[in-house]
């Protein structure tokens, strides 16, 4: 772990090159040798050519015998170099050099890359796909060079996959698991070879799939390609290939609502290894799906809410593309139909501003104010165009150049989601928006029911279902907002422990909070909750609510935290659906600030240190 570098310098001086598993820059190893001087230099042809005072160090190294060297050099030479015996005996000894290996058996995988990422705090971060493929290479040296090639043959059809992904999959097809646990680093090497084998024919498969059956033209469109590592495994269970189109369209299904949902936006090695667990137990993938609804509180239709202040870093965006390029979508200048990697620059997809930034700035917003910036860059203000295209269009009003469009090609507006004509000029502009975002969320959804057989996958569970699964990961139940059944009166102490989970659900991937019912599942309802309010009643609850959230956390998350109350056989209850946060949530707390994360059942607080490490690995 700590002195490779210096070893591998080592080995290329010995050899001649770096070993076959070495990546980085291009190692330069002519070391030249004094003898008069007993200095180490890099070659200069005018100082050392010809010098018979310069040894060359790999040269001299390989014959392994002094005696050999000075035999096979010139008689002027050797006279030279008998005179300077000693220091060449000296030069030798290198290879004889001692150097010692303290082995720790006792730690984990996750804690040697701790450390190491902590002694070279200045290098790259080590990950453990990092320190798996290092392992992998040991005992099969040109493995680098192997995943490698396959890289750039993905890459040239636009699918650009790292070293750690393939890792990954590899250790997924051979032992089952992305951990790369003791399972992994005790597989036979032979092993390793055959599932590289296995899982780069799958890739193969995969990208015909996502080019022909998903709308996806290149890795642009995964926001992380880690959710194909589940259909990865489940193909390499089934011989390479789905075993019905139906089978097909529920994997593109699961993917697309994996890569919306976030499945994989924090704790991502835990997270894959269930979906591993899953497809090995049941060897469905819409056990996946079940798994996804459960996180999702049981929703997996995109709202309308979903896409507010959403902009191009949304895990949402890349989606919207692909429903419009299964929508026919084409360029509105062009004709051209839309396509990530056209030939030529002008030609290239570019994103564009239906209502230029620079009007909007002008007429209505404010460039210094962040929720203005975020409304001025929804997703719902984004169209997708050529260069070309773009560039004509600058910074018109969208009145003074849709109508031409729309002249010329009839279906091309329809055809990206947008409202009609009336809420065109910049004034409608907050409408414009509000009727965008309800468009491109009901296309999203219909295009989602087309892939699977009946809408039961899509349709959300009833909080009756959610509540009879009991509490999880991704659900909890509190038995009231401020009122203590115990003693019998308020209690503050209430709110704080709903807004701790309420935290833990943010700074983790979402999930569902249900008041108003007990830890084993009893329903209290909501009616003691509403007596201790100035206001008696739903409303009063939610503006409570509402008002504690913002101060806890502050307004900007608010948009993450969806309140709505069901009346059920037994009673009202209120539910907060939590949807993961894209930045670290802290929440106030007497002056101070407090980090929570949701682990297995419970809510739990970080210290500084914890805290620090956490949003290094939840977050980019």
């Amino acid at each position: 772990m700590d002195g490779q570098q210096r070893l591998t310098s080592l080995y290329a001086l010995f050899n001649g090159h770096p070993p076959p598993f070495y990546e980085g820059e291009k190692l330069f190893f002519d070391i030249f040798f004094n003898l008069d001087t007993e200095e180490f230099v890099y070659y200069m042809e005018k100082k050392m050519k010809g010098n018979v005072e310069w040894i060359p160090v790999t040269e001299f190294l390989k014959f392994g015998d002094v005696g050999k060297y000075i035999a096979s050099t010139s008689d002027t030479t050797r006279t030279y170099y008998s005179e300077n015996l000693t220091k060449l005996i000296k030069l030798n000894e290198i290879r004889n050099y001692s150097y010692y290996l303290t082995e720790i058996s006792e730690l984990n995988i996750d804690e040697v890359v701790t450390i190491f990422n902590l002694v070279n705090s200045s290098g790259t971060p080590l990950s453990k796909a990092d320190l798996a493929l290092a392992h992998i290479c040991s005992y099969w040296p040109e493995a680098r060079d192997v995943l490698k090639n396959a890289q750039q043959k993905f890459s040239n059809y636009y699918f650009d996959f790292g070293l750690d992904f393939l890792t990954i999959c590899i250790s997924a097809v051979s032992v089952q698991s992305v951990l790369f646990e003791r399972s992994f680093y005790s597989a036979p090497i032979g092993l390793i070879k055959k599932s590289w084998s296995e899982v780069e024919t799958i890739l193969e498969y995969i990208i015909n799939v996502l080019r022909n059956d998903a709308y996806i033209d290149s890795s642009d469109s995964l926001k992380t390609p880690f959710a194909l590592i589940p259909i990865v495994y489940y193909l390499a269970k089934n011989a390479g290939t789905f075993r019905s189109e139906n089978d097909k369209k529920v994997a593109i299904f699961w993917m697309f609502n994996a890569l919306m949902w976030g499945r994989y936006s924090g704790r991502t090695y835990q997270t894959l290894q269930q979906d591993i667990v899953n497809i090995k137990n049941s060897n469905k993938i819409e056990h996946l799906i079940e798994v996804l609804r459960r996180m999702r509180g049981g929703r997996l239709e995109v709202g309308a809410d979903d896409l507010v202040s959403e902009g191009t870093t949304s895990r949402f965006f890349p989606m919207t593309y692909i429903v419009a390029r299964s929508k026919g979508a084409v360029d509105w200048f062009n004709g051209m139909k839309l396509y990530g990697k056209n030939l030529g620059t002008k030609y290239k997809i570019h994103t564009h501003h239906i209502f230029p930034q620079s009007l909007l700035y002008k007429h209505k917003f404010k460039s210094s104010d962040r929720q203005d910036v975020r409304k001025v860059n929804e997703i719902a203000n984004l169209a997708f165009i050529t260069q070309e295209a773009n560039l004509k269009i600058s910074n018109k009003d969208p009145l003074d150049y849709l109508k031409a469009v729309k002249e010329k090609y009839p279906s091309a507006l329809k055809h990206q989601f947008m409202p009609d004509e009336k809420y065109w000029s910049v004034d409608s502009y907050e409408d414009f928006l509000l009727q965008r975002r309800k468009q491109i969320a009901e296309v999203i959804n219909k295009f989602l029911k087309k892939l699977i057989q009946g809408e039961e996958i899509l349709s959300p569970l009833t909080t009756e279902e959610i509540i009879d699964a009991g509490e999880n990961e991704m659900t909890e139940f509190k038995s009231s907002l401020r009122w203590d059944y115990r003693q019998n009166t308020i209690n503050k102490v209430m709110e704080y422990s709903c807004l701790k989970t309420i935290a833990g659900f943010l700074n983790f991937n979402g999930g569902i909070l249900i008041i108003g019912v007990e830890d084993k599942g009893r329903i209290l309802g909501l009616s003691k909750d509403y007596e201790s309010l100035g206001k008696s009643d739903r409303d009063g609850f939610e503006l409570h609510l509402t008002n504690k959230v913002n101060d806890a956390f502050g307004k900007e998350f608010r948009k993450y935290i969806h309140i709505s109350f069901e009346n059920t056989k037994n009673g009202e209850v209120c539910l907060v659906r939590l949807d993961p946060s894209k930045s670290p949530v802290f929440m106030k707390n007497n002056g101070l600030k407090e980090f929570y994360i949701r682990s297995g059942n419970s809510t739990q607080v970080l210290d500084v240190e914890e805290t620090t490490e956490y949003i290094k690995g939840h977050w980019d």
